[in-house]
């Protein structure tokens, strides 16, 4: 019997899926040792052949029926009702259970600790997180919002509040009161800028410029040779240059194109340019504007030029501008000579005007009255010698320089006489075995040429007859020397006058305030001291007087016939010096 069935025969046992369109089984199978069965119709018998309505063609059928199997594997669609598993997968709602792990936050008790005054966790405060405020023991950064301050409310620095910043409703300050600097410092530049960064007042760059500005514009800036202005330089006072002379000139110091120097050699303004060094304006000095007295000048020997102003008679010393030396100027002042006396046989010499010499200060538009003393008149028959009249300068503080002393005359009937004080003292004078003693003199002796005198000035002693049984004067002293005694001898000599002293402030050495010599009756005259005193006389018996304008004291004279008479002193003088301009 063939096995081969057609599938039509079992159209009543199949059923096919719609949607997967697989076929299968519509009824139950049944497999036992009496064959197998769909439903109750046989369908393979237990020999091996095909039952079902048709015996002839069940063998073909049962071939059909193991498409059926196929079918068996359909139930395992079944498993799709596996799928109700996924709703387990919402038991995942117990992962919600995890928010527990949220109870953790309950370890922000710890707040409770930073609440605690000694030592609580300076992590948080008022149940903040360290992050909301700025903690003073730890280096916390402030990333969210401002930190403003009111007006007034400072913010200090240092142990001391040594610095400050705060603002006060109208500027803002920044106060360094503490020791040391207010120091700025920055790794490049630090730039001064207006509040929006649109105007720039001041740069300072790191091993650079300095750049200052005005309106936005750089006017100054600093160089490596120095500065660059940009637009014009205006001076209310002096623009000072730099000295140098012709030697440091050559030799290279400040020598750039466009230098300016002022050549202290040649008194001049000079620029260095391609062609090298070239005078723009020789410049004359001047000394002070001065009138008064006669005015001269000279050239020491180092070359430094003075100008002199040499007053013979009283005047007014005038300042009208200073110069370009300064306010310094050198002075002169000697009083007036003593005359010498007249006596029947003999006369001291007169004594010489004190001498002072020094430096001060005068003022622009100042005047100084100049006094000058004028020598004693001549002395005659019978008398002593007058002194001298002080000169003076009446600076601020007024220096005099006192007149000479007068030399005394003897007197035959009643003995010698003493000779008068004065800058320095007048001689005496004596009779037989009567002697007449010198005249004191009120400058300090010790005086040297040139030289600064003390506040009484250079004066000395005058001299007395200091042999007995010998009539004759004693000399007058002078600024660097005493009188000279009389010499013995019959008939006796009068003293010699004492020197005077040398001064070069008219530029040539001229010697002032000698003493007068004595005078005497019989011997030899008497010479007087340099710088100015007049010669004692013997027979005839007329002294000499001392020269005008240097102070000498006069000679003594006596009464041989003709009748003689005492010199004159010499009058005094007032010079001032100061440095003038080439």
């Amino acid at each position: 019997m063939s096995n081969n069935r057609e599938l039509s025969e079992f159209a009543d046992y199949l059923v096919v899926d719609d949607t997967t369109k697989n076929v299968g089984i519509g009824t139950t199978l049944k497999i036992s040792a009496g064959g197998i069965f769909v439903g109750n119709t046989e369908i393979v018998r237990p020999d091996g052949t095909w039952g079902g309505p048709d015996t002839g063609l069940v063998g073909a059928q049962g071939a059909q029926g193991a498409v059926g199997a196929q079918g068996a594997v359909g139930a395992q669609g079944a498993v799709g009702a596996q799928g109700d598993v996924g709703a387990q997968g919402a038991a995942g709602a117990q992962g919600a259970a995890g928010a527990q792990g949220a109870v953790g936050a309950q370890g922000n008790q710890g707040v409770q600790g930073a609440t605690g005054p000694d030592g609580g966790n300076a992590g948080t405060l008022d149940n903040l997180d360290s992050t909301a405020f700025l903690r003073s023991n730890a280096a916390d950064v402030k990333s969210v919002g401002d930190l403003q301050f009111g007006d007034n409310i400072k913010l200090k620095f240092g142990a001391s509040n040594d610095l400050s910043l705060y603002h006060d409703a109208s500027n803002s300050y920044i106060v360094d009161q503490g020791t040391g600097d207010l120091r700025i410092r920055a790794d490049n530049a630090v730039v001064l800028q207006q509040a929006d960064g649109s105007e720039t007042y001041a740069e300072f760059n790191k091993s650079g410029a300095v750049n200052l500005y005005h309106d936005n514009s750089k006017k100054f800036e600093t160089t490596g040779a120095g500065v660059t202005v940009t637009g014009s330089i205006f001076l209310n006072e002096n623009l000072n240059l730099g000295n140098r002379t012709t030697t440091q000139r050559n030799s290279g110091v400040g020598t750039v194109i466009g230098a300016l120097i002022y050549n202290t050699t040649t008194n001049s303004f000079e620029g260095y340019g391609p062609e090298g060094w070239k005078n723009i304006k020789t410049v004359v000095q001047v000394g002070l504007t001065a009138t008064g007295g006669t005015v001269t000048t000279y050239i020491d020997g180092p070359g430094t030029p003075y100008k002199v102003h040499t007053f013979n008679s009283s005047d007014t010393f005038s300042v009208s501008a200073i110069g370009d030396f300064g306010t310094s100027v050198d002075y002169l002042i000697v009083g007036g000579g003593g005359a010498g006396g007249c006596g029947n046989y003999a006369g001291g010499g007169g004594g010489a005007g004190a001498l002072k010499y020094g430096s001060t200060d005068v003022a622009a538009s100042g005047s100084y009255t100049v006094t000058v003393g004028p020598g004693a008149g001549t002395a005659s028959f019978p008398s002593n010698g007058g002194s001298g009249t002080a000169s003076s300068i009446a600076w601020p503080t007024t220096v005099t320089a006192p007149g000479g002393g007068g030399g005394s005359r003897d007197n035959y009937s009643s003995g010698g006489t003493t000779g008068s004080p004065g800058g320095s003292g007048g001689g005496g004078a004596g009779v037989s075995g009567q002697q007449g003693g010198g005249g004191t003199g009120t400058g300090d002796p010790g005086g040297t040429s040139d030289s600064t005198s003390p506040a009484n000035g250079w004066g000395n002693d005058g001299a007395g007859s200091d042999h007995s049984g010998y009539i004759a004067g004693g000399g007058g002293g002078g600024a660097s020397a005493p009188g000279g005694p009389t010499s013995a001898g019959v008939p006796g000599s009068g003293g010699a006058g004492g020197n005077g002293l040398a001064y070069t402030i008219t530029g040539t050495s001229v010697t002032y305030a000698g003493g007068g010599g004595g005078g005497a009756n019989g011997g030899g005259d008497a010479p007087g001291g340099t710088g100015g005193g007049g010669t004692g006389k013997g027979i005839p018996g007329a002294g000499q007087a001392g020269t005008a304008n240097t102070g000498g004291g006069g000679g003594g004279g006596n009464n041989a016939s003709p009748p003689g008479s005492g010199g004159a002193g010499g009058s005094g003088v007032v010079i001032i010096r100061y440095r003038n301009g080439t």
